[in-house]
């Protein structure tokens, strides 16, 4: 016997965009299936049902229809819509920056449970009042979990123990290199001892141990750190964190 025709899914919708005159295409990344595409016929009509249960960020419990280019969503039921992220800019640029990174680092219908369960963690948390920390452990843990965490506890080249002092990122070496294989050529970022104490604690620690960490100047070099990484495996920058600089800094928005 072949696949059921019809399959449930628990989904967050990463983005969409509109096709026809009435539907839309979904990207969903699932908890069964990991990243999917979807069409939702129809949606996009006032009197559709589905409408208001697949905005993107919303958490939502699915039926698919297996269909012969895309599945077909059939069904939609929202557990979490996050309405305090739909009204506040800066937390929803966090949010879906969020969403675009995960997006863009996984391919359909590779199940990762453990990236799914982060970002809806993340959001949940976004939702309740916390705010860049997060998002820092977020980056951290996804990065782990899709196998791009860079080395952070040895040198990525020769593998020799980090004294405690400032070293090289090197991102085309995979992390943190020493000050010997730093001298021997190739693009890196300095990253100071705090910015690496930083990014161990947030790699080996769950959120409630991270919580209180006051990251005060480092902040900035750890988001810094983070972003470059990002946009070395994406080959691009990450858009929804540029609209947050600018919700943040007051510029007019593009």
């Amino acid at each position: 016997m072949g696949s059921p025709r019809l399959y449930q899914v628990h989904a967050i919708v990463l983005k969409d965009r509109e096709v026809g005159e009435a539907d839309r295409l979904v990207c969903l990344f699932t908890l069964e299936r990991g990243k999917v595409w979807a069409r939702a016929n129809g949606v996009r009509k006032p009197t559709s049902r589905l409408g208001g249960h697949l905005q993107p960020l919303c958490h939502s419990r699915l039926l698919l229809a297996r269909g012969r280019d895309r599945d077909v969503v059939s069904q939609a039921e929202a557990l979490h819509t996050f309405p305090r992220l739909r009204s506040d800019l800066p937390l929803l640029a966090h949010a879906m920056a969020c969403a675009e990174v995960l997006e863009g680092l996984t391919a359909e219908e590779q199940a990762n449970p453990r990236a799914f369960h982060l970002l809806l963690r993340t959001l949940e948390g976004l939702e309740g009042g916390e705010g860049t920390l997060l998002v820092r452990w977020y980056e951290v843990h996804l990065l782990g979990a899709l196998g791009f965490l860079p080395q952070l506890f040895a040198c990525a080249e020769c593998g020799a123990s980090l004294a405690p002092r400032s070293h090289a990122f090197r991102l085309s070496a995979g992390g943190v290199v020493c000050p010997a294989c730093a001298q021997r050529g190739g693009p890196s970022l300095p990253i100071s001892l705090e910015a690496l104490k930083v990014l161990r604690w947030l790699a080996r620690h769950d959120f409630p141990q991270v919580r209180p960490l006051r990251l005060g100047a480092v902040a900035q070099e750890v988001e810094r750190l983070l972003r470059e990484t990002f946009r070395w495996h994406l080959e691009r920058d990450v858009r929804s964190a540029r609209f947050g600089e600018r919700v943040g800094s007051g510029l007019p928005l593009p």
